[in-house]
């Protein structure tokens, strides 16, 4: 039974074997391996994706990625001669050590035999040195000492590794009396570790082992990013080594922010750039969260804003009493753990202030949604007081001028459930004098609303403000506050409908109008917005840049939103639009710059600065 068995176990653990061998050629292809476990910041660019729906080669052939790679490495330059894979998918990422933070790219490389000639390509600016397993980068600088060597990255039969370093805050103050040369030599053995240990890297040791990256990381569009919100910790690390007494206080702030992600994907569409966003954290954050955005944007605001000019609003709704409770719950061990406050003042603090503070009267006073909207440009005139100096008495002399301004026309608007305590609140507000001379009040009553008369006084601006429908107003424009505060615009005039339905959908939307901000700009007066220079830029904005939204998917789901930026031609891939618009803010630039440079050959010596 033994011998006849034994060929089928054998058989079955060969197959294993082949199949095994065969599942880590293919694993180890796969650039996420060699992103250490540490990197805080990643963006995965699918190169070839990417290259079907706009041609990488036409994108570096424009006049501003030619000048910023001109003085690059060779093998930025003409990737392909050197045996670089640029229709694969690389990798960026960003890293944090004790010695050294650092960014890298990774990117596949198909002929590693190409790579071999950079020393000859680039006149011995940059060689491949051999380690055995791989060859490092080296790129000859001078230095006051002499010419050295700094490896810059590494490459191998698989992939290519460029390599930046910089000086890590936690490594700065360690020793304050080392010398500055010391750090670099240190900082400079700590990259060449770095490098050492991202090339030898596999997939067990890697980010993509992480059980949270695999879960979150998404990789379905154009470019894929992950982001560790625990990115700020080395800071606080940083104060831990100077003052030990913080390590309770680094604590709690590490507890909070314990596996907490955020991943984004962007798609290149044609017309529209779209970045999906989603955020992650531990249990305990993601309920706080989820309570605090338990709420609304009133549905009224859009009766008090009209679409005409609407240049673009900001909306935003949370629960203010959920909100109260959560910092509360987090403040308190905050507090408690700094060392330089009295163990337990965070919550004898809180537990003193519900005596006197009424948590729900305050949440109906201000339940936490708000709309903040610019709808044009207005002229003001003010005057101001100059002084000229009389030749007869030797004096000064005031004189009064007149001043004209264009400024934004905007409307605030803010929810409240207690309208009568609020009247109450800017009554108070009223008998307050502007300064301590007494006099003029610093809001005026006038009846349906409220004035600021130093506002006007100082920028010629009608400020004003009034409590109406649930909503209390702040808001320069004159014909909302004194003519539609009790009705609103009418249903036409308002905006429009897609915008009624992202607040209802959602709980917080951003909207820009690129195409009224530009056009109205445009046609202000002033010699600097009429400056031919000034007009071309406005003019290329124009061609290019339609309109930008962001707000959540879902209203239930605070987690989950994106940003879209639209471009004016529907059929023609964004990331074309936006490089071709750099390009000719660029070439338009570079044609200014040579013709001041060709002016000032042609000037007279004398004239010459």
């Amino acid at each position: 039974m033994m011998l006849h068995t034994t060929p089928i176990i054998l058989k079955k653990l060969l197959t294993s074997i082949v199949l095994f061998l065969s599942f880590q050629a293919l694993f180890g292809q796969n650039l996420m391996n060699h992103v250490p476990k540490e990197a805080m910041f990643i963006a995965e660019f699918n190169l070839g994706k990417m290259d079907k729906k706009t041609s990488l080669d036409s994108l570096g052939a424009l006049a501003f990625v030619q000048d910023f790679v001109r003085k690059a490495p060779a093998f930025i330059k003409n990737p392909g001669k050197f045996g670089i894979d640029t229709k694969q998918k690389a990798v960026l990422f960003y890293g944090t050590g004790e010695t050294i933070n650092y960014f890298s790219l990774l990117i596949s490389v198909k002929d590693i035999e190409k790579m071999k000639s950079l020393s000859d390509a680039t006149e011995g600016k940059f060689s491949l040195k051999s380690t055995g397993n791989y060859f490092e980068i080296e790129e000859k600088k001078y230095s006051y000492y002499g010419d050295s060597l700094d490896v810059v990255g590494a490459v191998n039969n698989n992939f290519l590794l460029l390599f930046g370093d910089m000086p890590s805050t936690d490594y700065m103050g360690i020793d304050p009396g080392e010398s500055y040369q010391d750090r670099q030599k240190k900082a400079k053995i700590a990259s060449k570790a770095k490098i050492a240990e991202i090339m030898a890297l596999s997939g067990i040791n890697s980010i993509s082992t992480n059980s949270d990256f695999k879960t979150y990381y998404k990789k379905d569009g154009d470019i894929g990013l992950w982001m560790n919100s625990a990115i700020g910790l080395g800071s606080y690390k940083s104060m831990i080594r100077r003052n030990p007494m913080l390590k309770g206080f680094y604590q709690q702030i590490e507890s909070m922010t314990k596996k907490s992600y955020n991943t984004g994907s962007i798609k290149l569409a044609n017309g529209e750039m779209v970045l999906d966003f989603q955020s992650f954290g531990n249990e305990k954050m993601m309920e706080m969260v989820k309570d605090v955005s338990k709420a609304r944007i009133n549905k009224k605001f859009s009766r008090y804003v009209k679409q005409d000019d609407l240049m673009g609003y900001a909306s935003f709704a949370a629960n203010s009493y959920n909100a109260g409770k959560a910092y509360r719950e987090y403040l308190t061990p905050l507090l408690d753990s700094f060392p330089q406050l009295p163990s337990g003042l965070g919550s004898s603090l809180f537990d003193i202030l519900d005596i006197f503070i009424d948590e729900e009267a305050i949440a109906e006073l201000v339940p936490g949604d708000m709309m903040f909207a610019f709808t044009g440009l207005k002229e003001y005139e003010r005057e101001y007081t100059s002084y000229i100096y009389n030749d007869s008495t030797f004096e000064r002399e005031e004189v009064i001028r007149t001043k004209k301004d264009m400024l934004p026309e905007f409307t605030f608007m803010l929810s409240t459930k207690r309208e009568g305590d609020m009247r109450k609140i800017l009554d108070a507000l009223s008998r307050i004098p502007a300064d301590r001379k007494g006099g003029e009040a610093l809001f005026a009553n006038e009846g349906l609303y409220y004035s600021i008369p130093t506002v006007k006084e100082k920028m010629g601006m009608d400020m004003m403000m009034a409590v109406q429908n649930g909503i209390l107003f702040i808001s320069n424009n004159a014909d909302l506050i004194q003519n539609k505060l009790s009705t609103g615009y009418e249903k036409a005039e308002m905006i429009e409908k897609k915008h009624r339905k992202a607040m209802r959908k959602s709980n917080q939307v951003v909207y820009v109008d690129f195409q009224n901000i530009f056009s109205t700009v445009k046609k202000l007066p002033g010699k600097s917005m009429q400056d031919p220079k000034t007009q071309e830029m406005f003019d290329l904005m124009l061609a290019n840049m339609d309109e930008l939204w962001s707000r959540n998917y879902k209203r239930k789901d605070p987690f989950k939103s994106f940003v879209s930026l639209k471009m004016v031609d529907n059929g023609k891939n964004s990331l074309d639009q936006m490089a071709n618009l750099v390009n000719d803010a660029f070439l338009a630039t570079s044609r200014r710059a040579k013709k001041y440079q060709d002016e000032e050959m042609l000037m007279p010596e004398e004239d010459k600065d």
